[in-house]
């Protein structure tokens, strides 16, 4: 692997970026990593425009584009308040939320939006792309400026599903899925599990996200309301293990959404404390053959404190 490429100018700044890449180095993980003041617009970060899968950080531009797209009438009369129809026999399976149900339910379209984000809902999240399909997610995308058509930026191409199916063809059970993430990515972003290659998967860089993030937090993607319930429902999620618990304190709010499938830990992360705001994006791979890391986790958490610390001011 080349060395990667560091961003923080000639400073402090640089030298956390090199102690992130050696911290991640020796957690087993590599990957892409971006930290940006928004009042600043200080930096620092590790091979940020590098593309790598998404994992369930899709459902942060999904929830977005849904909501917008609800706003403007384009899901149906009701707007969020649409009902959806879930069924146990068809839906994405999962271990929470609406996969986890064992019996029918209607329930509306802007409450799957609140269990896609807050507890990462795969069933929720498909059933959002059976109304707002994910080229029509690129597609609002491309034209907040999030996307480009060289293929930059972040690019929505599939399911959750699909993800999990592209692994089980690939692999008997998840144990040989993991391994097979983990020695079968090639340097120029290739894989043996489908879903995971660059030029098929859900992509997007640390930049891209941490743009995305941007303009969420100031209003600057679809309409301000659409904006304030992604940051609310960013502000609710339980599955806050990687960056917030770094963090997180009666004074400083984390707001975040976590990937995870497989061998990828991603967490993308808005932090707040007083006036300062600073976005935190990790995406990362892993190349220890474990289910659960804690010391993964840990070194995206402590590298997101870091950056955090340093660009304060």
């Amino acid at each position: 692997m080349n060395a990667p490429d560091l961003v923080g100018g000639d400073g402090a700044a640089l030298g956390v970026a090199q102690e992130v890449a050696g911290a991640w180095h020796d957690a087993g993980l590599s990957g892409a990593f971006l930290a940006r003041h928004l009042g600043t617009g200080a930096e620092i970060g590790i091979d940020v425009d590098r593309q790598l899968p998404l994992a369930s950080l899709v459902k942060l531009p999904l929830a977005l584009a849904v909501l917008d797209a609800a706003a403007r009438g384009e899901l149906g009369p009701r707007g969020e308040a649409e009902p959806v129809e879930v069924d146990p026999a068809t839906a994405t399976r999962g271990r929470t939320g609406f996969g986890a149900f064992r019996h029918p339910a209607t329930v509306a379209l802007g409450d799957l939006v609140d269990s896609v984000l807050t507890v990462s809902d795969n069933a929720a999240a498909d059933l959002l792309f059976d109304r707002l399909p994910p080229e029509r997610v690129s597609a609002a995308l491309a034209g907040w400026g999030l996307t480009d058509p060289a293929g930059g930026g972040i690019v929505v191409r599939h399911r959750l599903r699909d993800l999990h199916d592209a692994a089980a063809a690939a692999a008997p059970d998840e144990e040989t899925a993991l391994a097979l993430a983990v020695r079968a990515a090639t340097e120029g972003g290739g894989h043996a599990i489908a879903m995971l290659d660059v030029a098929a998967a859900n992509v997007g860089s640390a930049r891209a996200v941490a743009d995305l993030l941007a303009a969420v937090w100031s209003d600057a993607v679809a309409a301000p309301e659409v904006c304030a319930r992604v940051r609310d429902a960013m502000r609710r999620q339980l599955t806050s293990h990687r960056i917030a618990p770094e963090l997180a304190t009666d004074a400083v709010r984390v707001a975040t959404k976590t990937g995870s499938f497989l061998n990828l830990r991603h967490d993308a992360a808005v932090v707040e404390a007083g006036e300062q705001t600073v976005v935190v994006v990790a995406l990362t791979e892993s190349r220890v053959l474990v289910t659960a890391d804690p010391g993964a986790d840990l070194a995206i958490g402590r590298a997101a404190r870091w950056a955090f610390e340093a660009l304060r001011d």
